[in-house]
């Protein structure tokens, strides 16, 4: 009696690949560009290049402090509170979490006052 264990692969016969092939590969072929901008013109297509025309976006001074303030806080503003935040932020030297605080202390003044 034999002590080594038969595989479960010894009765299966080799697959025969040959008749198989790869595809030939294919070279990609286009009209050429000044075509494809004809066709793009003619049908009022905007390029990605005239995207960079348009007005760039101001970037802010970046703003990182160590102040125990660890809640985030986001909402939706107009363009004209948003900048109007950021100008006394940077006029009075604040962080804008300062600017938000003093605006709710100067409501509740405010309210009190009713």
């Amino acid at each position: 009696m034999s002590t080594s264990r038969r595989s479960i692969l010894d009765d299966v016969q080799p697959l025969d690949t040959s008749d198989f092939q790869a595809k030939p590969s294919r070279e990609r072929v286009g009209p050429p560009p000044e075509q494809i901008r004809a066709i793009s013109e003619a049908a009022n297509f905007t390029d990605r290049e005239s995207l960079k025309a348009s007005p760039p976006i101001t970037k802010r001074k970046g703003r990182q402090y160590t102040t125990g303030r660890n809640i985030g806080f986001a909402c939706k503003a107009t363009q004209k509170t948003y900048d109007t935040i950021y100008e006394i932020a940077e006029q009075e030297q604040w962080k804008v979490a300062e600017v938000i605080e003093h605006a709710i202390a100067a409501l509740q003044r405010e309210l009190l006052k009713r």
